[in-house]
């Protein structure tokens, strides 16, 4: 196997910031969660796998902005199933 090294990412990168301008304008897009909102979720989510208590901040965030959202287990479908 050969790797081009031209798909290498650079090492080093000192600052990286990502700008949703673009997606608000040609989308109509805003984002629904807040970056600390994200992270609290994460981290809430991270905890339940590890099976350590979370405080819970980020999953009951999540119905009350989202209401049609679902725990993603079930929506996960095995390559394994029929």
């Amino acid at each position: 196997m050969r790797i081009d090294p031209r798909y290498y990412r650079p090492t080093g990168v000192n600052y990286l910031l990502g700008d949703a301008s673009k997606a608000a304008a040609d989308l109509v897009w805003s984002p629904n969660v807040r970056f600390h909102e994200l992270v609290q979720i994460m981290l809430d989510a991270d905890l339940e796998l590890l099976g350590v208590q979370s405080p819970g901040q980020g999953l009951r965030s999540l119905p009350e902005r989202f209401a049609s959202w679902r725990r993603w287990e079930s929506q996960v479908v095995s390559m394994e199933m029929g």
